[in-house]
């Protein structure tokens, strides 16, 4: 799969982090209606939308569904990488 299009700072990476990126990609593709993010416990990675959509969304304290946004083709879903990034704490299923 060629990622390269997919983030406007491609050209600005090294052979070594573009590599990096590359070889941790793989393509997949998932039936409507599945869970492919399950929230701060959950460490999926950085989500590319080749085609079709997603819906990000949170779930209220009273279990009322919350949708935040949608991704549609060629956008990417940084926050099913939360686990990566230190003091960013919230709940977002996708």
């Amino acid at each position: 799969m060629d990622i390269s299009g997919y983030f406007p700072f491609w050209d600005k990476l090294t052979d070594a982090q573009r590599r990096t990126l590359a070889e941790a990609a793989s393509a997949r593709s998932f039936k409507k209606g599945a869970m492919l993010h399950q929230g701060a416990g959950d460490c999926t990675g950085l989500l590319i939308v080749v085609s079709g959509s997603l819906r990000v969304y949170t779930v209220s304290d009273e279990g009322k569904e919350l949708t935040l946004y949608r991704l549609f083709d060629r956008d990417v879903c940084l926050f099913s990488a939360s686990c990566i990034m230190r003091g960013v704490e919230f709940e977002v299923m996708v």
